[in-house]
């Protein structure tokens, strides 16, 4: 049953979103419930609002709304998108300042905004036309050669700490649901390095790597000590996102965390993704790690609209 339904504006239950998503292509996995509960995880204030809303002649688009008040953004966790539901024609969805006021007018909001990734080959030409400014640099690492490509193309470091980790006698493996709590755990050692507090997540980690479709990637190094690191994707079509990099202390040490990513990279490969989005950079180190694998920065979008601004 509908929850609400105006002017060609729907609120979805979320399995009715669930479903709908499901039929839908979804270059930017991040609209899938399991990614929108963990980014509710960092923004309690926000609240889960799925939409569908009908363009003229087009066919519905699926929109993974989240609000606080009359404040709301695309997405809660990583980038925004919306997505054409099943059925409907290639072509120009509506405007973004026209989808916006729709909303806006239905659910009573004043300022809708999300951050898109940068024009990538395999992403809907169609969000080129919304108007936008540059957000943050992310790093873009292309895959189309292969990982062996990468690793002549990595800086003599990173291939120097790989092999220092595999002199540990690390083994590497492709994380299942049963690596949940692992996986967690080594979050809450990373977050905790950085001083950063954070909420627990192995939940929506299990209902992630339950996922049967590839939308996940997440690979772990392993000593007789346990999970040392893990590099977790998010994949869509040919792209893929790297969302967690995480080491614990003996993993910081063995360069546990080179091993795993590197060894990401040839799954993903292997999977048919040509470019990863390997994320912002929050200082200098991380900046380095992204750029001595051969990755290099390229501006994100920030889309925003307020009600009686012009487009």
């Amino acid at each position: 049953m509908m929850v609400a339904h105006h002017t060609g504006v729907q609120t979805l239950s979320n399995a009715q979103w669930a479903e709908r998503l499901q039929a839908a292509a979804q270059p930017v996995p991040f609209g899938r419930a399991p990614w929108i509960a963990v980014g509710l995880i960092d923004s309690p204030q926000l609240r889960f609002t799925p939409v569908q809303i009908d363009g003229p002649g087009d066919g519905p688009l699926l929109i993974p709304l989240c609000r606080n008040g009359d404040e709301a953004q695309i997405g809660a966790y990583g980038y925004g998108m919306v997505y054409p539901a099943a059925g409907r024609p290639a072509g120009q969805p509506l405007p973004f300042s026209a989808l916006a006021a729709a909303l806006g007018d239905t659910l009573g909001l004043r300022e809708i905004h999300t951050l898109l990734p940068p024009p990538l080959p395999g992403l809907p030409t169609w969000l080129d036309t919304w108007p936008s400014s540059p957000g943050r640099d992310t790093y873009l690492l292309d895959l189309s050669a292969g990982p062996d490509a990468v690793w002549a193309a990595a800086k003599g470091r990173m291939r120097t700490a790989v092999r220092r980790a595999q002199t540990w006698g690390l083994s590497v493996t492709v994380a299942t649901i049963a690596d949940a709590e692992a996986i967690d755990t080594l979050h809450a050692v990373t977050m905790a390095r950085h001083d950063i507090t954070r909420g627990e997540r192995a939940e929506q980690l299990r209902a992630l790597l339950a996922q049967h479709d590839d939308a996940v990637l997440a690979v772990l190094a392993r000593s007789g000590r346990g999970v040392e690191a893990a590099s977790v994707f998010a994949v869509g079509g040919r792209l893929a996102y790297h969302v967690m990099q995480l080491t614990s202390d003996d993993g910081r040490r063995t360069n546990a965390g080179y091993l795993s990513f590197f060894s990401a990279l040839g799954a993903l490969t292997a999977r048919g993704v040509q470019l990863a989005d390997l994320g912002a950079a929050g200082n200098d180190g991380q900046a380095r790690f992204k750029t001595d694998w051969g990755a290099t920065a390229h501006a994100t979008r920030r889309v925003a609209w307020r009600k009686g601004e012009s487009a």
